[in-house]
């Protein structure tokens, strides 16, 4: 079986041209046996690693194509989340501070009121409390 010239990477992974790295897996949706070249999906079905032959020539192609075209436009959501979720945190970081600063003064009031936290749970008053006017 001819696979062409071997490809090492940075992390001394062993690859052949035409397999993809997934995780800590490797897909090799490209086949070549003999002069033909198959191409097969991967899928988890159950839980389980599936792998399914779509076909040879342009339709396996196209097929090909249309799986990297819907790679691209994942990698371009999951970016753009990305950039959402910043955005929302450097929004919220202002009111968590204040949160913050509120709980802080809170707690000093009802210590200074004369209660205090029982097992990290509901603030009691003191019995013997004395008040200074």
């Amino acid at each position: 079986m001819a696979r062409g010239p071997l490809v090492v990477d940075i992390g001394a992974m062993v690859k052949w041209p035409g397999w993809r790295i997934r995780g800590n897996t490797i897909e090799m949706p490209w086949q070549q046996l003999g002069q033909k070249r198959y191409y097969y999906r991967n899928l988890q079905i159950s839980g389980r690693s599936v792998r399914r032959y779509v076909g040879t020539g342009p339709v396996a192609e196209m097929a090909a194509a249309a799986d990297d075209l819907r790679k691209l436009k994942r990698a371009i959501e999951a970016r753009e989340r990305q950039g959402e979720q910043v955005r929302h945190r450097q929004a919220e970081a202002p009111l968590l501070s204040l949160c913050g600063a509120t709980d802080v003064l809170s707690r000093a009031a009802l210590v200074a009121a004369g209660y205090y936290r029982h097992d990290r749970g509901a603030w009691r008053r003191c019995r013997d409390f004395k008040r200074t006017p």
